[in-house]
């Protein structure tokens, strides 16, 4: 007797970089910040945990860089808790929704 669930899991996006310049000395000089990381996705195995009744886990996405080099924050972590003894099966789509 097994339990089968399924959960729809997907971790965040990169943000995007900025194109800017910046004049100094009457010359163009790039000073676009990168994009900050998307969230990652991660489990977490103890005794004391239960099967989630949620569905879906999602990520957040890392945010847009900005002008003067700065870079975009990283989008938040997804932690899953599950109980000891469960087999995970990663079934990899290309496109799980738009």
């Amino acid at each position: 007797m097994f339990i089968v669930k399924q959960f729809l899991i997907k971790s965040g996006n990169g943000g995007d970089g900025i194109i800017s310049y910046e004049i100094r000395s009457g010359k163009f000089y790039a000073d676009g910040g990168n994009g900050g990381d998307g969230g990652s996705v991660f489990f977490l195995i103890n005794n004391n945990f239960k099967l989630p009744n949620k569905k879906i886990f999602l990520s957040n996405n890392g945010k847009n860089g900005l002008n003067k080099k700065k870079t975009g924050k990283k989008g938040t972590d997804t932690i899953i808790k599950l109980p000891i003894g469960v087999c995970i099966e990663i079934n990899k789509k290309k496109k799980l929704y738009s």
